[in-house]
């Protein structure tokens, strides 16, 4: 049942029985701003968490403190919930950074963490709880420090996830012993064909491994045998199962049947015969015994496994790379997931905040994610006036979709095999008129026509300018024209569709010094993604799945921003204390050297160091 946490605060906090001294250092320390700035935006939000609970039962522990403890162990990166409860025990910060004074509410087990992880993972599975409590710390953090949102940037990392790195023998080999540990567990093993059920029961004996096509025949047999099946049929590992048969083989009825007397032999056939009577009859008595023991098969129910033909699939992008964690995906950096984080810039002096974070799988290319970074950001309030981002964001239609929310999107532009400082000419070089058409290229020619055509930059039809073929061949910048040749060399076409006219625009302007001196606030993110990698530990996960990943990223996330804002202000308290008069004054005679030498000429040093000797 859910209970609000009781906002009266006690007599007697936790710092109470400290004397002046240890309580002066409490407060400098980063439970004070924690209490007095993160505890009440919990406070705030833990009404939208009443779901999670029944109406009945026994009410719950504080659900504002609970998410102040999981905050906590990212902020100082315990490594597991054992050493958050007995720190949240013994650890007076603790208690006092979620203002805690009752000695019964000062004890919590980790099976009240687990439980509460699993309401939300169970409740609330897109984690829009826990981005709403990092969207309103953020907002906090923004209003307190008085920051600038109209500059931000984003980037993105790689996160491994926590399952073992398998070919694809060894994946097919654990998807098949996953799902046959669940047939164990219905006792009912005994249903599964021999051969298999053998190779199960010796997992890492001598034998060796059993081929792809063989593993390829075995699933496609579970998969047809337990199809219909009410107990197995609907568990995780027969869907794993299912999935992994069609992403690695291509299933075919076989309409060859064993039984079936064969073609009559031709000539050529019967002299091979005689010649090998003997070899011949071997291989007879071969197949009759195989087709006996076929046959004793089917009577146990295995003539639906023989009337599959398997054959190995090709690579297919998106695949699952572990049964134990079905939403890991392998990308460019390896198996596991994609971070992107997104934060203010160009607050000089002032620490920088988080605004947005999301997870996807790795194999998701980043610029994909840029419309809903967009989307979410506007949601906030919090819409930027430049975006900052690195040269996997931008793209045509990502460009078009920032300037709809009046985003300029800073960021390099593609210029795919072309280097640098080549003089190849651009859309931009040509002249258009008020409707977008091209009323002459930059030697001054008029086109032929405007059709619209297919090409290579877009995938379907668009608006193509096309420019005599003969006169362009005379021309004196044919080799630096972006035009192609079309109807067999009669004309030279070039799309002029209005994605590609902006992208060239951006291409054209990232060439110039303003847009490189606007664009080098992009690098500071590097230090954000370096941060919260090492101090709070996101570059590896220790959950599996994508739900538990994305809440334990947002409260990684949440965290960076509640030690920004706790440093801060700690900072901005402190006295700054005055430098001894001694180093003042050894400071002045520097400063009115390093003055005297730069006004000096070389003879006057010469005369002055010779003196001084």
């Amino acid at each position: 049942m859910y209970k609000p946490t009781d906002k009266q605060r006690g007599l007697f906090g936790a710092s109470s029985g400290l004397n002046e001294r240890l309580r002066g250092r409490l407060e400098k320390s980063w439970a004070e701003g924690f209490q007095k700035e993160v505890l009440p935006v919990l406070l705030a939000k833990e009404g939208e968490f009443a779901h999670l609970y029944g109406q009945t039962g026994r009410p719950n522990w504080s659900v504002a403190r609970m998410v102040g403890l999981l905050v906590l162990r990212e902020l100082l990166l315990l490594k597991s919930d054992r050493e958050l409860a007995e720190s949240f025990a013994f650890d007076l910060r603790f208690q006092h950074a979620l203002d805690v004074s009752a000695p019964e509410d000062r004890v919590i087990s980790e099976r009240s963490i687990a439980g509460f992880r699993a309401r939300l993972a169970q409740g609330d599975p897109e984690g829009r709880l826990l981005q709403s409590v990092f969207s309103s710390i953020s907002e906090t953090v923004v209003r307190r420090l008085a920051l600038s949102t109209k500059e931000q940037r984003t980037d993105s990392t790689f996160v491994t996830s926590n399952i073992q790195r398998r070919n694809r023998e060894s994946l097919l080999q654990e998807v098949l012993r996953t799902f046959l540990q669940e047939v164990k567990r219905a006792s009912r093993l005994d249903e599964v064909e021999e051969p298999l059920r053998k190779w199960f029961e010796q997992l890492g004996g001598w034998d060796s491994p059993p081929e792809l096509r063989q593993l390829g025949q075995w699933m496609s047999m579970l998969v047809t045998q337990f199809a219909e099946d009410e107990e197995l049929g609907g568990a995780e590992a027969y869907q794993t199962l299912a999935t992994v048969l069609d992403q690695h083989f291509v299933v075919e009825d076989d309409e060859s049947d064993s039984d079936d007397e064969a073609p009559p032999p031709s000539s050529s056939s019967r002299i091979r015969r005689r010649k090998n009577a003997s070899s011949s009859s071997k291989a007879r008595r071969k197949k009759k015994k195989a087709r006996r023991k076929q046959k004793a098969r089917n009577k146990r129910g295995g003539s639906r496994r023989s009337a599959k033909r398997v054959a190995p699939r090709e690579f297919v992008r998106g695949a699952i790379q572990s049964p134990h964690d079905l939403d890991a995906r392998k990308g460019r950096k390896g198996v596991g997931f994609q971070f992107h984080v997104t934060e203010t810039c160009g607050n000089d002096g002032r620490p920088e905040v988080l605004t947005d974070v999301t997870v996807v799988s790795a194999e998701k290319h980043d610029s994909t994610q840029l419309p809903g970074i967009l989307e979410r950001l506007a949601e906030k309030g919090l819409t930027p006036d430049t975006l900052l981002a690195d040269g996997a964001y931008p793209t045509p239609d990502n460009l078009e979709e920032a300037e709809k929310h009046g985003t300029a999107l800073c960021a390099p532009v593609h210029r795919g095999n072309l280097a640098a400082d080549d003089p190849k000419m651009s859309r931009e070089d040509f002249s258009f008129d008020d409707e977008g058409r091209v009323t002459a290229c930059p030697e001054g020619h008029a086109p032929r026509r405007h059709a619209p055509l297919r090409s290579s930059a877009v995938p379907h039809r668009a608006l193509h300018v096309l420019f005599d073929g003969s006169r362009c061949a005379a021309c004196s910048r044919r080799r630096l024209c972006p035009t192609q040749s079309h109807n067999r060399g009669k004309e030279r076409k070039l799309c002029i569709a209005p994605r590609l006219r902006k992208r060239d625009a951006h291409l054209k302007a990232q060439q110039q010094a303003p847009w490189r001196q606007r664009y080098r606030l992009r690098a500071g993110v590097e230090a954000t993604m370096s941060e919260l990698a090492r101090a709070h530990g996101a570059k590896r996960s220790s959950v599996r799945g994508l739900t538990a990943l994305r809440a334990q990223l947002l409260l990684k996330a949440t965290a960076c921003n509640v030690k920004r804002l706790v440093r801060a202000l700690v900072d901005r308290r402190a006295p700054r204390c005055a430098p001894p008069r001694a180093l003042t004054t050894l400071r002045v005679a520097f400063q009115r050297l390093r003055d005297r030498i730069r006004r000096a000429s070389a003879a006057d040093l010469v005369a002055t160091f010779s003196h001084a000797a």
